[in-house]
């Protein structure tokens, strides 16, 4: 996957990162981004992130997810929160692992259905 296949906006109240349909979250593609996302966020001083993506797919093992969550702790990112707006999606054993250990680190994540109940859960 390319880097190029998403959006990015600044919003008052966070970053928001709109993903091209279909995205697939994988080993070779998954820090790259997540290091513009979460660089975004900290530069902005908004430690609001709002993922959207149809159709996504998660192709990461374990030792990848303990990465990413050590790589946003190292950051500073905690007290920070992610809502991903997946439609549809029926979670897996590894996405509630990252929502646990992101939790256990002081980085909060939640599940939606819909933007607007996402965008109300990063604003309070």
């Amino acid at each position: 996957m390319s880097l190029e296949l998403y959006t990015m906006t600044i919003e008052t109240w966070g970053v928001r990162v709109v993903n091209a349909p279909g995205h697939v979250l994988t080993p070779q593609n998954i820090m790259p981004k997540w290091q513009i996302m979460i660089d975004k966020c900290l530069e902005t001083g908004k430690k609001r992130l709002l993922v959207e993506s149809s159709g996504f797919i998660l192709e990461l093992d374990v030792p990848h997810l303990y990465e990413l969550i050590d790589f946003m702790v190292a950051k500073g990112f905690q007290g920070g929160k992610i809502a991903f707006v997946l439609p549809g999606w029926k979670g897996t054993p590894e996405s509630e692992l990252l929502q646990t250990i992101a939790f256990n680190r002081g980085i909060y994540s939640l599940i939606f259905k819909k933007s607007d109940s996402a965008i109300a859960w990063l604003r309070e």
